[in-house]
């Protein structure tokens, strides 16, 4: 295993590694002499990730999601500058309030997630892990199995293929997932989600090498930009989207009146779209009725947390 101060040319026993003994510093990842990514650690929870052949930094990865105005970009990359790289643009942005942190929280592991994917690509990198105490917020930081999910399982695979991993952790049922598995009997079907408003996760799976998590979040947004443009058109409010883009077809269903939830199912472009909308709208009612059950469930266990910090506070 690779010290506190050590190289190594495994890439995912180093980030292993410094998840079991819940150190602080930084991985930096180098190929023929050339540093072509790194990732940043606090007590072992991963804090972000960068990597050369990632094709955006956060701040266009949320424009393209439909997350930030290019104006609200550019004052945020004015203010970065401003503070010379001190802070980070995520952080920026929620002080702003461009963007709630529930949404940069989730927006930011799919970036990172994007991240670590990018550098298990490189086939013999140099590994180098060094341990330094970093300020970093807590709330904004993830686990080793949030990013990369079964990097502890001792089945891990070789450093060629982590990056499939990523997406993998969506290619079988959970206790979760299987309330979408009616929907996985489409033909060509390719995944399936569903999703709070805010991006959050509450199911989600996927047939292939695709990730729902990302469709979903970009999904919501679409939606979200849909439906002011209808409304300001005076048509009313958009409750299904049909989307059709190179790797197949999305369609969409808001799950309730309120729109707090989302069904998302991906389907081959080859496949039929009426049999998917079918299909979505006779599910819908038993998925919000889930989605209600969980949402409480939720809201039932941040209440019983709250109660016991409370308590706690007061003991002392």
């Amino acid at each position: 295993m690779v010290g506190p101060h050590g190289e190594t040319d495994s890439f995912s026993q180093a980030l292993r590694t410094a998840s079991k003994e819940a150190w602080s510093g930084r991985i930096s990842v180098s190929v023929d002499g050339r540093q072509v990514g790194a990732v940043v650690l606090r007590a072992g929870r991963i804090a972000w990730a960068v990597c050369a052949n990632q094709p955006e930094d956060l701040g266009t990865f949320l424009w393209r999601l439909g997350r930030v105005t290019r104006e609200d970009l550019d004052v945020i990359r004015k203010r970065y500058e401003e503070h010379q790289g001190q802070r980070k643009l995520g952080a920026l942005m929620e002080e702003a309030g461009i963007l709630p942190r529930s949404v940069l929280q989730r927006c930011l592991l799919l970036h990172t997630r994007r991240a670590m994917s990018c550098l298990a690509t490189y086939p013999k990198p140099l590994v180098h892990a060094e341990r330094t105490e970093l300020t970093v917020e807590e709330s904004m930081t993830f686990s080793l199995g949030e990013v990369v999910p079964k990097l502890g399982d001792s089945e891990f695979p070789q450093e060629a293929s982590t990056g499939a991993v990523i997406v993998g952790r969506w290619s079988k049922w959970t206790a979760e997932n299987r309330v979408l598995g009616e929907l996985s009997d489409l033909p060509g079907y390719l995944a399936a989600g569903v999703f709070a408003r805010e991006g959050e996760v509450l199911a989600a799976h996927a047939a292939g090498e695709i990730d729902p998590v990302t469709i979903g979040v970009f999904v919501v947004s679409v939606l979200e930009s849909s439906a002011r443009t209808v409304r300001s058109a005076g048509l009313g409010a958009v409750s299904t989207i049909c989307l059709e883009c190179d790797m197949g077809t999305i369609v969409t269903q808001w799950l309730d009146e309120r729109r707090n939830h989302v069904v998302v199912v991906v389907i081959e472009s080859s496949a039929n779209t009426g049999m998917a909308r079918y299909k979505v709208g006779a599910r819908a009612p038993s998925l919000a009725t889930w989605a209600g059950e969980w949402q409480q469930d939720g809201q039932s266990a941040k209440s019983s947390v709250g109660v016991r910090e409370g308590a706690a506070g007061r003991l002392e």
